[in-house]
């Protein structure tokens, strides 16, 4: 019996994030032309004689919201970006450690030659990289960067390990909600592995349900690898049978 998850029924993941910027043009120049978006659709002008955008918005009643664009970059979110004229706006770009203070971070493969990029475009780049060596982040690289306008924004890069962490739980979760048939899916070094994410944390946390900690298991030589392989073919009926010869 499947254990019921926590939280909201039906979440499926992150649609989309929002934000408000004080010149959408402005804004946009740079999305596209110096990181690399791709806008695809546009809105707007919105407004309301009545209280529809205080009741839907929680926003002063004539608040007008000029235009949005939807930005696509590359994988991840997609970014609903805003401009608005409201009375009492306020125009200050919050700090990371004001109330309502963020920063949305972009996954890069070469930081040296993104931070490069950056700079050559007049883009303020806070500091020198830093570098994780040990914990949880380990291997992390990341720096923060701010948009014209002061918006906070982040590097970040895991030289030779996150694409692989990225594509593991992808397999993982099309096999979890049954979009392909399963396969067998062999961690090799539990330590590492253990290291890098702790499933019985996510399983204690509803993250994941306790079975889903099935979908995968560890090894360690390439003996063992192959005789697993073996072993979950045999028990989803479907043995994989192969000469001795070819095993040698």
């Amino acid at each position: 019996m499947t254990t019921p998850r926590k939280g909201m029924p039906g979440l499926e993941g992150t649609d989309h994030i929002g934000f408000t910027v004080p010149d959408l043009d402005e804004a946009i120049d740079f999305f596209v032309n110096v990181i690399g978006c791709e806008p695809f659709y546009e809105l707007g002008p919105f407004a309301s004689d009545g209280d529809w955008m205080q009741t839907h918005l929680n926003v002063h009643p004539r608040t007008v919201m000029k235009k949005l664009r939807f930005l696509r970059c590359r994988n991840g979110a997609n970014f609903e970006v805003f401009e608005y004229e409201a009375p009492g706006q306020n125009r200050q770009q919050p700090l990371n450690s004001d109330v309502g203070g963020h920063h949305l971070a972009f996954y890069v493969d070469d930081m040296d030659a993104a931070v490069a990029y950056l700079k050559s475009h007049g883009v303020r780049v806070l500091g020198e990289p830093t570098v994780r060596t040990s914990g949880p982040s380990g291997g992390q690289t990341w720096v923060y960067f701010l948009a014209p306008w002061g918006m906070q924004f982040e590097l970040v890069s895991f030289p030779g390990g996150y694409g692989t962490l990225d594509e593991l739980f992808e397999v993982l979760t099309l096999i979890q909600t049954r979009t392909i048939p399963p396969i067998p899916v062999i961690l090799v070094g539990r330590e590492f592995w253990e290291g890098v994410v702790d499933f019985d944390f996510l399983v204690e946390e509803g993250v994941i349900d306790p079975e889903d900690r099935d979908l995968f298991w560890f090894a360690e030589e390439a003996d063992e690898i192959f005789d697993g392989i073996l072993r979950w073919y045999e028990a989803a009926g479907r043995p994989f049978t192969m000469l001795d010869e070819d095993r040698r």
